[in-house]
């Protein structure tokens, strides 16, 4: 599936502005301190060009960017890459648009886009809430609707919430689409995204296969002799290894396979006349010979 967008030739920039009326607190002493918040803005103002964008694609990327930052992977620099190679996410191309077009008309299309993140004519000063709707756009997929879109319920069970998940993702469609209906007798409908955040989302929640909802419950205890199932967490910080701390220390003391003096083995009692079957542990000393000390007596009157 294809969607036709714009992205600007220069590319964006990551710039932290505050807003005294949004982004504000009230510090210890009462007054009130600014706190800047990432917008994504573009670093040169009519360089945009037109071009389809392969959603597949998109998604791929998307799902590993949504891996690297629950890995603790700065989420700036994941937002950046996909915004420098995709495009702008929120703007909505013209009814009816194509790329057979004349290079006039593909230039001033493509530079509307831009155009969206100035505040004046002059195309001077930048419009900040714009630029930090944008970034926000790919903050939600890469934290919301990829993650559950690859991982299933799992995602949202151990991280955010079924109620918390649906705003954000009504939130990433709410003045993306358009309803239409196709035949007036049995009243079906068509929904038409007009935006790549809309776009990708719809194709996103499509793509999701109810087999992801199990990924994410396979995973056993890195620690050999333990078989304790893991449940795994896609929030930031490394990825969880241990079903507990106790496990995390045994992996540091004897390794994998864990300490050789829990490993057995089957053998035979050494007396020639009594032969029972006897587990011999191993590891460091002696190993077992003797059913009991009476066969090891006996053996050595012999």
């Amino acid at each position: 599936m294809k969607f036709i967008t714009s992205k600007p030739k220069s590319g964006f920039e990551i710039k932290y502005h505050a807003n005294l009326e949004t982004d504000s607190a009230i510090d210890s002493k009462g007054k009130i301190v600014p706190i800047p918040v990432p917008s994504l803005c573009p670093i040169k103002i009519k360089s945009s060009v037109m071009y389809e964008v392969n959603l597949k694609e998109l998604y791929d990327d998307l799902c590993d960017e949504a891996i690297k930052v629950a890995q603790n992977y700065d989420p700036d620099e994941s937002i950046l890459k996909l915004a420098n190679k995709w495009g702008y996410i929120q703007y909505k191309p013209s009814r009816g648009y194509n790329l057979k077009w004349s290079g006039f008309l593909m230039r001033s299309h493509a530079d509307a886009a831009t155009s969206q993140f100035f505040l004046d004519k002059g195309e001077t000063e930048i419009n900040f809430t714009y630029a930090k709707c944008e970034y926000q756009s790919w903050y939600k997929l890469l934290f919301y609707v990829i993650p559950y879109a690859k991982f299933g319920k799992q995602y949202v069970k151990n991280n955010v919430g079924l109620d918390f998940y649906m705003e954000k993702l009504n939130e990433c469609i709410a003045d993306g689409v358009r309803v239409e209906f196709k035949k007036h007798q049995r009243f079906t409908y068509d929904v038409i995204p007009l935006n790549l955040l809309a776009a990708i989302t719809l194709f996103s929640q499509k793509t999701r296969s109810p087999k992801n909802t199990k990924d994410l419950e396979l995973k056993t205890c890195n620690y050999g002799p333990c078989t304790n199932k893991l449940e795994i967490k896609l929030g930031k910080g490394r990825e969880r290894m241990y079903c507990s701390n106790s496990c995390k220390v045994l992996m540091s003391k004897y390794g994998k396979g864990g300490p050789e003096k829990y490993k057995t083995k089957s053998g035979k009692c050494a007396y020639k006349l009594c032969r029972k079957k006897i587990t011999i542990k191993l590891g460091k000393g002696r190993q077992r010979q003797y059913c009991d000390s009476a066969c090891r007596v006996k053996q050595l009157k012999i």
